[in-house]
C-alpha cells in the first residue's frame, strides 16, 4: 500500500500517469503490476482490503519483491529526471 503512493505521487507531479510514464520512461505494463498488486490481488497489504470479497492472505516475498524492485527503479528514475532539470 504504501509503496503505490510513490506511484500517485508519480503521476501527480506530472499531472497523469501517461506524461509520468513518458518522462520516466516507465512501460505500461511495469505500471500496471504494481497496480495489480496493490489494487486488485487480494492481500492484506493491498489497498483495497475492504473491497475484497475472497479471504485475504500475506503478500508472497517474491510479491513484495517485486513491487520494492519497481519502486526502486522509478524513485532512481525520477531523481535522474531532477538531476537533468537542473543541469539545464
Amino acid at each position: 500500500m504504501y509503496l503505490y503512493e510513490i506511484r500517485d505521487a508519480l503521476s501527480a507531479r506530472f499531472a497523469n500517469k501517461k506524461t509520468a510514464l513518458k518522462q520516466l520512461d516507465i512501460s505500461n505494463k511495469e505500471w500496471g503490476v504494481l497496480g495489480d498488486l496493490a489494487n486488485n490481488q487480494p492481500l492484506i497489504q493491498g489497498r483495497h482490503r475492504g473491497k475484497v470479497v475472497e479471504m485475504l492472505c500475506s503478500a508472497q516475498s517474491h510479491e513484495l519483491d517485486t513491487a520494492r524492485k519497481i519502486v526502486v527503479i522509478w524513485v532512481e528514475k525520477y531523481l535522474r529526471f531532477l538531476e537533468n532539470q537542473y543541469d539545464r
